[in-house]
């Protein structure tokens, strides 16, 4: 089935002051078809409809989304101790790499906030998210999928998220897909952060005509190899059966290699990458693989947790197919990621990247 990207990846670079999804020829929302036609009036952003129209974008609320606030853990709901025997544990991506060294002044300029959002809470698959407080400079921002609930009878699953018009006190959010595909639902994790040359954030474009295996380079150098969070942007791929997978190969203080394919029957057309790389030391990034993952982690406040899917394989027994990642059990030393399937779907494996902020 005909795919609607190009033949010519581009890397996008999120730390950049002029960070507009759609504003400039070498975009990578060039090489999926756009979410969602942003207009700018009189200071305020609107939808454009089909017909002409302009529909005002709808601000999220504290209600609208699950934004982990950096708050105490209430001693009465934490258990003192786990038992030794839980879910296998995640890996850390960047064992043996220490992080950029900083002082507690530079870190407390540091604003960082985490976020979920799913089109069930609203029913909006285009909105504005708030930057609380209002940065001095537009941040850099990162999103990636985290749910989605799709009709499998036309084979094709077409999915993306999608970042534009980022201001200092607010950014779109555009989630949706393409073609005569038939999307029930779709949920994203997203991050903001002030700019530093600690954290980084970028993505990067990968269609069939491409090598498997990808060296993307850093917007800057770091001065020591940072951590390296990897989500699914956005996805085109075609079998009765959905399989995609990711695998983060090596990385330097230039950039790392990551090595993508479909397995199977699947044609997988093209998949766009969401990347973070920090050095920030309130950063923990790692992996999981499975439906059920515990990461053995130790938490003296409340985490932020950014979750993002590398790996899938997933089918649908009746007509929908889709799953959804979710964070569960959060407690002074660690957390569980879950991978839900949707009620009529038959989930084979997946896997994927977790950053943690605390």
């Amino acid at each position: 089935m005909e795919s609607p990207m190009t033949t010519t990846a581009t890397q996008h670079n999120n730390n950049r002051e002029d960070n507009a999804i759609g504003s400039e020829s070498t975009d990578a929302a060039h090489v999926f078809p756009p979410t969602s036609d942003i207009v700018s009036q009189n200071g305020k952003l609107f939808m454009k409809k089909s017909d002409g129209g302009l529909i005002p974008l709808k601000a999220l609320t504290p209600s609208d989304m699950e934004v982990a606030a950096n708050r105490k853990f209430q001693a009465s709901s934490v258990p003192e101790e786990r038992p030794e025997k839980q879910k296998s544990g995640g890996q850390d991506m960047a064992m043996g790499l220490q992080s950029r060294p900083s002082t507690s002044e530079q870190l407390a300029a540091i604003d960082t906030v985490i976020g979920l959002y799913d089109t069930t809470k609203t029913g909006d698959r285009t909105v504005l998210v708030p930057v609380n407080p209002v940065q001095a400079a537009s941040p850099s921002v990162a999103a990636c999928l985290t749910m989605f609930d799709m009709d499998a009878r036309d084979k094709n699953l077409r999915v993306q998220v999608g970042l534009s018009n980022v201001q200092r006190d607010q950014f779109v959010l555009s989630m949706g897909t393409w073609g005569n595909r038939i999307l029930n639902n779709v949920g994203a994790s997203y991050m903001w952060t002030s700019r530093s040359p600690q954290t980084q954030t970028g993505t990067f474009s990968w269609v069939s005509t491409m090598e498997s295996s990808v060296f993307v380079p850093w917007n800057q150098l770091f001065l020591q190899q940072p951590q390296v969070f990897l989500g699914i942007q956005a996805i085109d791929v075609e079998d009765t059966q959905w399989r995609c997978k990711v695998q983060f190969e090596s990385m330097s203080n230039r950039g790392f290699t990551f090595d993508i394919h479909p397995y199977g029957s699947s044609n997988l057309h093209g998949c766009r990458l969401q990347w973070i790389a920090s050095t920030d030391p309130r950063i923990h990034v790692g992996t999981f693989n499975g439906t059920s993952t515990r990461v053995n982690l130790k938490i003296s406040a409340w985490p932020q947790i950014m979750l993002g899917m590398t790996s899938i394989n997933v089918k649908s027994a009746s007509t929908n197919a889709g799953v959804r990642l979710a964070t569960e059990n959060i407690t002074h030393d660690g957390f569980d990621i879950e991978v839900i399937k949707s009620c009529d779907s038959e989930l084979y494996d997946a896997a994927g990247s977790y950053l943690v902020y605390i």
